[in-house]
């Protein structure tokens, strides 16, 4: 399931892990938050592994990518 939750800070869109989790949606249920700074490499080919290393972090769970608009060249 992917799901894009959009809202002010403090919204709520964090809670959601829990949410599914309860309703047995998840196996996990937690919360994975990262950033551009946690996805995208300095060097070349660095990217995919850090990409990789969440993801693969974030299954059963929720991956919350904060400010997720950073990582696209039209912002």
């Amino acid at each position: 399931m992917h799901l894009v939750l959009m809202g002010a800070p403090g919204s709520g869109k964090g809670t959601y892990a829990k949410m599914l989790k309860d309703m047995g949606l998840l196996k996990r249920g937690h919360l994975v938050e990262t950033d551009r700074q946690g996805l995208v490499a300095q060097h070349v080919g660095g990217t995919a592994q850090k990409v990789e290393k969440v993801f693969k972090s974030a299954l059963g769970g929720v991956l919350f990518i904060d400010e997720v608009y950073t990582l696209s060249r039209d912002g």
